[in-house]
């Protein structure tokens, strides 16, 4: 490993015939390689040369005796140490009056060493001490530097602990029965923490129980198979400094008021110890520098204690997402305060008995207890993902920025702050088939009621139901949202949107609306290619481009022409489709790809 070529003799030798500048972090390269560093081994072994030379013709032309020749070697090797070491000391400060890192304090260039190598691997930036030996002796006091390399191989891991020293923080990584060992006798002196070693895992917190870990700042364990605790005792452990915190199936934090990240999740079947909704709000409210916060099933059961409803605020947190039991989610939110422009992202699973053939769960007007956390009146933008995903459906909500932002990053999906992501799962495992596409369109109706959305941006995903999609289909999808600006759609849906679209319509007979058409405030119409599978039940329809001509010349001829049509990832001659459009509709930005 590089680790050893660079500090043992054979591996200095290698690299001192390479170019230092393919090994240095280029972070310092400008600092060392302003000018090339002085390295007179050559000139000054050919004067060595020269001068055995003369030595051997001296004793050939005066045949000296042994004593006087040895004498005459003593004196010339002698006088070679010495030209040797003015040598090295000129060497020395030639490069001083080089290079500008030389002039700086011992103390000060090793400080630049150490902001060099962060976030390098070891191979990197060891590298650079082959350079000269003033560079390495410094790099070798760098002892943070050594602490915060990781190795997985046991020599390798000893080499780098002895020249950390004796009190640097050091980086653990437990992935066997030798590195576990290894991190029991240094927990001490840890800095960062990851392991996916099971018994290490299951034992940490036994294990630090209750020292304090003063200088952890992240920590990473991760169970691969259910943890089994015969101790239901939540461990105390005291982490001032800790900033990152991931567990997955370990049920233990340790609140920080500098941690920043928060990822906890647990696995069915986990039977070990479990905070009460008391002790899980209390850690929380301690976190008030919290930036991302994930929980996947590990909120406590909310229904045996009550007396955890003081509120949680998290003013810095910018994302949060929740995954658990429904009743669990709502609860634990409606204690939680966060910014409005957070990202929060609620998954609820649907939990409890079956319900009626056909009747919609009540539990999609939850919305109401989520409207809090947006702003109103505000400019929304509204994805629907694809419903079969664990038998249930997905919303996402999109801010729309002001007036600067250029329609175009509107349309392509780039820098739009997503605010909230709501997703139910197993809501509709007790539908018959055919009961779901519509249960699905009434239920994204019913949430975006919910919300108040003001939407002008509307996103609806393919389903992976064939032939469900018709004209009636989008008829009752597009009727309830007359306020929409721009839709997109999936490539599949183009012959019944298409209809559904051209479609005109008595007065009264959206319903409520008044217009003529779907959509009266449409101006942007794009058609994305989803999936298509060969064969399959992707398998894209058969249509017509005068279709969509018809379409969108009957919307005109009621007074509503669109600005923007896009066909995404067409198939076929996108050069014809494109100029028949553009001969059509010439009023009409035309984009064909």
């Amino acid at each position: 490993m590089l680790l050893f070529r660079l500090f043992t003799k054979e591996g200095r030798g290698a690299y001192a015939r390479s170019d230092a500048r393919y090994h240095l972090p280029q972070t310092i390269m400008s600092a060392i390689t302003d000018k090339t560093f002085a390295t007179p081994n050559e000139s000054f072994n050919d004067w060595l040369a020269a001068g055995s030379l003369q030595l051997s013709q001296l004793v050939a032309s005066h045949g000296a005796s042994t004593w006087h020749r040895d004498a005459l070697t003593d004196a010339l090797l002698d006088r070679v140490t010495s030209l040797r070491t003015l040598v090295a000391y000129h060497l020395v400060e030639l490069n001083l009056n080089r290079v500008p890192l030389w002039g700086l304090p011992r103390e000060l260039i090793n400080e630049i060493l150490s902001f060099a190598a962060a976030d390098r691997p070891v191979q990197q930036w060891m590298k650079v001490g082959h350079v000269c030996s003033p560079l390495r002796a410094i790099l070798l006091e760098c002892h943070d530097l050594w602490g915060e390399a990781v190795c997985s191989w046991p020599k390798h891991r000893d080499e780098l602990f002895n020249r950390s020293g004796l009190s640097a923080p050091l980086s653990l990584r437990v992935s066997d029965a030798d590195g576990a060992e290894f991190a029991k006798k240094q927990l001490h002196r840890a800095r960062t923490l990851w392991s996916n070693y099971d018994p290490f895992v299951k034992d940490f917190a036994r294990l630090t129980e209750p020292r304090i870990l003063p200088f952890l700042e992240d920590i990473e364990l991760c169970s691969r198979f259910k943890v089994v605790a015969h101790d239901q005792r939540i461990p105390t452990i005291s982490t001032p400094l800790l900033k990152r915190l991931v567990l997955q199936n370990v049920h233990w934090f340790s609140p920080s008021s500098m941690l920043t990240e928060l990822r906890f999740q647990i696995f069915s079947g986990y039977t070990g110890p479990r905070y009460s909704p008391s002790q899980f709000t209390s850690s929380l409210r301690q976190c008030r520098q919290l930036r991302v916060l994930e929980l996947h099933r590990c909120i406590p059961d909310s229904s045996k204690d009550l007396s955890h409803d003081e509120m949680v605020d998290l003013p810095c947190v910018s994302r949060l997402e929740i995954t658990d039991v429904r009743e669990y989610v709502l609860h634990l939110w409606t204690t939680l305060i966060v910014p409005h422009d957070a990202h929060v992202i609620l998954c609820l699973v649907c939990e409890g008995p079956p319900y009626d053939d056909g009747e919609l769960p009540h539990f999609f007007d939850d919305a109401a207890l989520l409207r809090r956390h947006l702003r109103s009146p505000q400019a929304t933008r509204l994805i629907v993902d694809n419903w079969h995903r664990h038998q249930g459906l997905r919303i996402r909500v999109t801010s729309i920025p002001t007036s600067d932002t250029k329609p175009d990053m509107i349309a392509s999906k780039t820098h739009l702050p997503e605010l909230l992501t709501v997703e139910y799962q197993r809501c509709f495992q007790h539908f018959r088939r055919p009961d779901i596409v519509a249960a699905h369109t009434d239920a994204v109706h019913r949430l975006c009621d919910g919300l108040d959305l003001h939407l002008t941006h509307l996103v609806w995903g393919e389903f992976d139901i064939s032939g469900r999609a018709d004209e009636d289909y989008w008829i009752n999808v597009l009727r309830r949202f007359p306020t929409v600006e721009s839709l997109e759609v999936g490539y599949i849906s183009r012959p019944s949107c298409c209809s559904a679209l051209g479609a005109s319509f008595p007065e009264g007979g959206l319903g409520s609306i008044s217009e003529s058409v779907l959509l009266p405030q449409l101006r942007e119409l794009t058609f994305a290619h989803a999936d298509l599978r060969q064969g399959g039940m992707y398998q894209e329809s058969e249509w017509k481009e005068t279709d969509l001509v018809a379409s969108l010349e009957a919307r005109a001829v009621h007074g509503y022409p669109l600005r923007v049509l896009r066909l995404l990832f067409t198939r076929g001659n996108s050069r014809s489709l494109r100029k028949l459009l553009q001969d059509s509709f010439p009023n009409t930005r035309i984009v064909v790809s």
